[in-house]
């Protein structure tokens, strides 16, 4: 084993470590409202096959998707850059968008 090589509670670690939350046993069950148990793949093809049976639109669409996916991305920009990231003003502007439409 190399000398900068760490072996604590059975795990291998080494300088590119990053420090993770131990296991502390089973979680807490999630609540699944009635309904909505099941395949998410299965129960978002019947959700998508509802919406066009009843003209609606879908609970989640692309705009709540890539607002969602631009903060994941942004975040994980500052967590490797450790510090803040501003948001250019066009991601602001359509963040917005994404937030009053789907109110």
């Amino acid at each position: 084993m190399a000398a900068e090589t760490i072996l604590e509670h059975g795990i291998v670690t080494g300088a590119s470590y990053r420090g993770e939350m131990p296991y502390r046993g089973p979680g807490e069950l999630v609540p699944v409202p009635e309904g909505k148990q099941g395949n998410p793949d299965y129960l978002a093809c019947a959700s998508f096959i509802d919406c066009i049976r009843t003209n609606q639109g879908p609970e989640a669409d692309e705009r709540l998707a890539w607002a969602a996916g631009i903060a994941v991305a942004f975040g994980n920009q500052a967590i490797d850059q450790g510090q803040r990231i501003i948001l250019p003003q066009h991601v602001l502007a359509e963040t917005a968008m994404t937030s009053s439409s789907s109110a």
